[in-house]
């Protein structure tokens, strides 16, 4: 499910990762994270994974006022600050 598709494998010495079967894998603050964001009439969402954290965050927004990604990416940082300094915050439960 996440192998690059026919058409990125000639660039997967370009990047090191790709596009594939609708789902982009790429780094996030050097964390493998897959993901896929989309919009359709007045709808938005983004789906991300964490798969070294099993993790995942998904945004549905029935509004195109309001971006998807945007708060899928405030919700990763909030718990990624939580996980990488427990010195700070009581562990998550």
């Amino acid at each position: 499910m996440e192998r690059p598709s026919e058409h990125t494998r000639e660039k997967q010495s370009q990047f090191e990762y790709g596009y594939g079967f609708g789902l982009e894998s790429s780094l996030y603050k050097g964390l493998k994270r897959v993901g896929h964001a989309g919009k359709w009439v007045a709808f938005n969402s983004h789906y991300a994974r964490f798969p070294d954290l099993q993790f995942s965050v998904v945004t549905f927004c029935n509004t195109l006022e309001v971006n998807a990604t945007d708060i899928t990416n405030q919700i990763i940082d909030i718990y990624l600050a939580r996980l990488l300094d427990t010195s700070a915050n009581p562990p998550l439960q």
